[in-house]
C-alpha cells in the first residue's frame, strides 16, 4: 500500500494537468477534456493496461499522439490518475474485507441477544459484550487507516465508518439497556439494523468502484444476523449475477 502522501497529485502537478487540458481545449475546439471524470473516460483498467504496454490509449481508431506531444502528456497524466484510483479502490476493498470478517461474527452473536425482527433474546454476557466492542473498534481502526481519495472513495469509506460507529453505539446501549426486547430506531436493535443498512450502501458503492478500476467484483454485504445467506434479495441477485 503506498503512503497517503504519494497519492496526492499536489498543486504543481494539478496546475500542469489543467494547463495541458487548456491547450487541448483551445486546439480542438473545446473538445471537452475533464480532470477526474469517470463517466466519459475509458475505465481505469483499460487506461492502466495500455499505459503498462507503453502505448497511448486511442478512441475510434484515431492515431496515437506523438511521444512528448501535449496530447501524449495528457494521456500519461490520465493513466496516472486511473492507477491512483485503482490503488485506492484496492486498499479500501482490503480494509473493508478485514472489517467485514470482524463484524459478521459479532452480528451473529448479537442476534442471539437482539433477535432480528423482534422477540426476546437471552441476556448479554458482559465479557462477550466487551469482546464485541473490541472487534468493532479494530474494524474501525482498519478503515480509518485508509486515506481519503476521490469523492466516490470518500463516500464509501464514510459509509463504512458510519456503520461501524452505529454498531458501536448499539452495543453500548445494549450493555446499559434495561431490556433488549424494545424495537425502534433509537433502540439497540434499531441502531444495529441501521448500521447494517448503511454498510450495505457502502458495500454496493465499493463493488462499483472495483468493477470500474479492475473489472473485479467484491461483495462485503453484512446482515443483521451475521448469516451470509440472509443478504437482502437485491444484493443476493447482484452476487448471483456476477458469479462464475
Amino acid at each position: 500500500m503506498r503512503s497517503p502522501a504519494r497519492r496526492q497529485l499536489g498543486p504543481l502537478r494539478t496546475v500542469a494537468v489543467l494547463a495541458v487540458l487548456a491547450v487541448l481545449a483551445v486546439g480542438a475546439g473545446a473538445a471537452g477534456y475533464a480532470v477526474g471524470r469517470t463517466s466519459d473516460a475509458p475505465t481505469s483498467a483499460a487506461v492502466a493496461g495500455t499505459a503498462a504496454k507503453g502505448a497511448t490509449p486511442t478512441t475510434g481508431g484515431t492515431q496515437a499522439p506523438e511521444p512528448g506531444s501535449v496530447e501524449a502528456i495528457a494521456a500519461e497524466l490520465a493513466a496516472d490518475q486511473a492507477a491512483e484510483r485503482a490503488e485506492l479502490a484496492a486498499d479500501l476493498s482490503a480494509a473493508g474485507k478485514e472489517a467485514y470478517d470482524r463484524l459478521m461474527p459479532v452480528l451473529a452473536e448479537v442476534s442471539e441477544v437482539l433477535p432480528v425482527g423482534g422477540g426476546t433474546g437471552h441476556a448479554a454476557d458482559p465479557a462477550a459484550a466487551d469482546r464485541w466492542l473490541q472487534e468493532v473498534g479494530a474494524a474501525r481502526a482498519t478503515l480509518v487507516a485508509v486515506p481519503e481519495g476521490t469523492s466516490e472513495h470518500t463516500v464509501t469509506r464514510a459509509a463504512f465508518l458510519g456503520a461501524v460507529d452505529l454498531l458501536d453505539a448499539a452495543l453500548r446501549d445494549l450493555m446499559t439497556a434495561s431490556s433488549a426486547t424494545a424495537d425502534g430506531p433509537g433502540t439497540p436493535a434499531g441502531r444495529r439494523d441501521a448500521a447494517v443498512e448503511l454498510w450495505l450502501a457502502g458495500a454496493a458503492q465499493l463493488d462499483s468502484l472495483m468493477i470500474g478500476s479492475s473489472g473485479d467484483h467484491v461483495h462485503l454485504f453484512l446482515t443483521p444476523d451475521g448469516d451470509p445467506r440472509s443478504v437482502p434479495r437485491e444484493f443476493a441477485d447482484h452476487q448471483e449475477g456476477s458469479a462464475g
